[in-house]
């Protein structure tokens, strides 16, 4: 289910004009599991790489669940990359199926 969710979620933002982007974190999904300590500051550090093999240098950073940490965690450690942090709970409360560009160029996230 959760996949599912995601996967809306993320077309939703596609369709709304945004670049989405999905990293499959080392040891989760259907990346390697190497058997070493998991660290957010790692996982920070490898998304920030591949960011920078895109040629981006500023994102809005989205977390849900365990994602949610590891966005803050790269806001904390990226701060010039990080245009805006959205953090979303992991119970069914919190859904957002789109974000939206606002007049003022932020981002609205409808609840």
């Amino acid at each position: 289910m959760f996949f599912t969710n995601t996967k809306n979620i993320c077309a939703s933002v596609a369709t709304a004009g945004f670049r989405v982007i999905v990293p499959d974190q080392i040891g989760y999904g259907r990346s390697s599991k190497p058997i070493i300590p998991y660290y957010l500051s790692d996982m920070a550090r490898n998304t920030r790489a591949i960011l920078q093999s895109l040629n981006i240098n500023k994102a809005i950073i989205v977390g849900h669940s365990m994602g949610g940490m590891l966005a803050a965690r790269f806001a904390t450690q990226y701060p010039g990359v990080t245009e805006r942090l959205v953090l979303c709970i992991s119970d069914d409360s919190c859904q957002p199926y789109a974000l939206r560009r606002t007049q003022t160029s932020g981002v609205e996230l409808p609840i």
